[in-house]
Parts: structure tokens; sequence; C-alpha cells
């Protein structure tokens, strides 16, 4: 299908969706229909698809109401671009500002994702040599979605609409000055959880076009609470249906959270000599999500302030998340959810060759490579290397 590409800049809307639809991994779904299907036909909401399908090129999509349904134009066609490189988001961004601006933006991404890793890697060979390991793999790290996006104003809300693990402070923080609300899973997650939830959160930004961003995310978690029901699905399919834990985040609230978090660390590096098995007590009953590597943040300093001399850190971190979370989803898997997860891999649990790269000890050089900001902000990642190395 060759491209029909606008002419000259569209009329400005109230607000313009961006969907990020990485598809390109082998196996993968492509959410491009369901998308389309539920697309606002509303005038006041435009919404663009870049779509990077499993053995095809890439196309960006425009739904148009037609006849009582939707109808995609391809409206550009950028080739075979790597989805986990940041110039693909920045350019999509780029054009969406030229061709079809609009007062207010939201950015849905979709695909694999991995918390403080990031989403999006694309299984294009040219990229990802076949045969490499998903930790091996280019994937779009929270500092390139940061670099990606920071050449514009900042997005109103970004919705995880499937990357797995991406309720991740490392993440979110990272992107607390481009993003106003974020809007991820906990948990390994699906587009399956949000079926028949886009199209009441674009009726309700056409409804209401200035929403604050406050009131916005706890709407899109009530969706979701509402339109997402595992239970409804047959019984023999519910083992693979998406974990129903999901968090919206206040960005601007996340400075406060780090605050919390750095003295939260250096009272755990006070402690450690003489608590070194409570803290690994405390790590090992917190709510664990991403093969045992990733803790629920607030559910971990709740288990600390049985160190009397962390009580006081472990209240402040715990209030502290419990304000940027301004709506939760969780089940009954997930009593301990709060909202935000923290890199923490369980350091006495045997892992089946294929998940060793989630230990401390092959995922911890990475984690401190990425150049995340909560590293440079927080003493967390020194008490994790004093924690497992052994330095008290």
């Amino acid at each position: 299908m060759q491209p029909s590409p606008p002419q000259a800049p569209s009329a400005s809307v109230a607000w313009q969706v961006l969907f990020y639809a990485d598809a390109d991994f082998v196996d993968g779904y492509d959410p491009l229909e369901l998308v389309a299907a539920e697309a606002s036909g509303d005038p006041r909401v435009g919404v663009l698809i870049l779509e990077d399908p499993f053995g095809d090129v890439a196309r960006v999509w425009r739904p148009d109401a037609a006849n009582g349904g939707v109808r995609l134009r391809c409206v550009e066609m950028p080739g075979e671009p790597n989805m986990g490189s940041p110039e693909t988001l920045g350019e999509f961004a780029r054009f969406a500002d030229v061709w079809y601006p609009a007062d207010r933006r939201m950015l849905m991404i979709y695909g694999h994702g991995h918390a403080w890793r990031g989403a999006c890697y694309d299984d294009n060979d040219a990229v990802s040599p076949a045969g490499a390991e998903w930790c091996e793999r280019d994937w779009l790290s929270p500092v390139e979605m940061q670099q990606a996006l920071a050449n514009g104003r900042p997005f109103d809300a970004v919705l995880f609409t499937a990357p797995c693990l991406m309720a991740s402070l490392e993440a979110a923080y990272q992107l607390r000055h481009v993003v106003r609300l974020y809007v991820a899973s906990q948990e390994h997650s699906g587009y399956m959880a949000w079926i028949g939830s886009v199209e009441p959160i674009l009726g309700t930004l056409a409804q209401r076009p200035y929403i604050p961003v406050a009131e916005l995310g706890v709407h899109v978690i009530d969706t979701l609470r509402v339109r997402y029901r595992p239970e409804t699905y047959p019984p023999a399919i519910r083992s693979e249906l998406p974990a129903k834990v999901m968090s919206a985040v206040d960005t601007a609230r996340l400075d406060g959270v780090a605050g919390a978090l750095d003295a939260f660390s250096l009272a755990l590096l006070d402690v450690l000599p003489v608590h070194r098995s409570a803290i690994a007590a405390a790590r090992h009953a917190a709510q664990s999500f991403g093969y045992n590597e990733l803790i629920d943040i607030a559910d971990f300093a709740s288990n600390c302030a049985s160190i009397h001399a962390m009580r006081p850190f472990c209240e402040r971190l715990q209030t502290a998340v419990d304000g940027a979370v301004l709506a939760l989803i969780t089940d009954a898997a997930h009593p301990g959810a709060r909202g935000l997860t923290l890199y923490f891999p369980a350091p006495d649990v045997t892992r089946p060759a294929a998940l060793a790269c989630v230990s401390f000890e092959i995922s911890g050089p990475a984690y401190r490579s990425l150049g995340l900001s909560l590293l440079a902000d927080t003493h967390w990642d020194e008490f994790l290397s004093a924690f497992f190395n052994g330095q008290d």
C-alpha cells in the first residue's frame, strides 16, 4: 500500500494519541486492528499508529471514521525501523507534532517490556541476531525514551498498553520531566488487558479535553478495573491472561519518592552490618515480580520497619510512594502490590539457566551501566552492591 502523506498540517485538535506498536518480534501479536476499532471518531481526538509488524515494513496509520466504522489510511512508510531505538520514537513524535498538532498528547506503547531495561526490543535480525537472549537485545531503555521525548513539550500521559513490568520506579523517574502521567503494569502483562478500555478512555478525552492529569489517571485505572475481568474467561485459559496489577503514577511526585528512597538506602547501609539477616528476610517476604528480580517498594519498606532504627525511613518511603500512586488495581495473587517496583533480585533463589540473567551477578552490571537518573540521585545501587558483595 502506498502512503498518502499529509500535504499540510491538520487543524489543531484537543488531543493527539500516538500508539507506538512494536509487533516486530517472533510470534508477536499485532494489535493494529483492535486499536483501530476502538479509535475515537470524535474530531477532537486524533490517533496516529506507528505499526512495525514482524516480517513486513513499518507504516504510520491514521484511523478515520467511515460509514459508521473506521478506515485505516497509511500516511507514512518509514521502512524497517529499529523500534528499540530512540530515533524511531523521536521521529514519530516529531512527525505527529508537525503534521497533526494538538493541545495535549498521549503516548501509548506496545511491545515487550522489562522494567529498568525498558521496552520494545525489535526482533528484526538486522537489529537482534537470531538466538540472542532477551536480556541481550536492543531495548528502548528509559534513558533512550527520555532522550526521544525531550525535544518537545512534555506528554500529558504515557500508557504502557502491554509491556511487562513497566510500573518501575527506575523507568517512571527517568521520564518524570517528559511525561506527566505514567500508567503501567507491575507484573507480566499483555494487550488483552486493554481490550475494550481504549474506546472509553479516548471518549473521555473528547468529552473532557482539559481533564486534570490526576483525574485522568484515576479514570484509566477505573476503566481497566471494569473492562478487564479475567474471571469471565474460560478457566482453561485464565492462567495465560495478563495479571491485573496496574497503577497510575503522578510523575511530579517522584522527586519526593527518590528523596525518601535515598534516605532509606543510607539507613539500610547503616544497619546492614548488624541486621543483614533481617533485611534479607524482609526482601524474601516482599511482594516480588519479574522472575523474582523486582520488589514492590512500599511492601519492602513495610517489612523493613521491624528493624527499629529503620522505622521512620520506612514510613517516609511508604508515604511518598502512596502519594505518587494516583490509583491502583491489583488481584488476589499480588496482595502486597502498591504501585511501584524497584530492582532487588532475590539473593537465594535457584533459577533455570534461561533466567540466570536476572541474578545480581549478571544483571547488576547492566543495571548500573544504563545511566539511570535514580541511581545517580540515590544510594540504592550502593546498598545493593554492599548487600550482595558482603561489604558492611
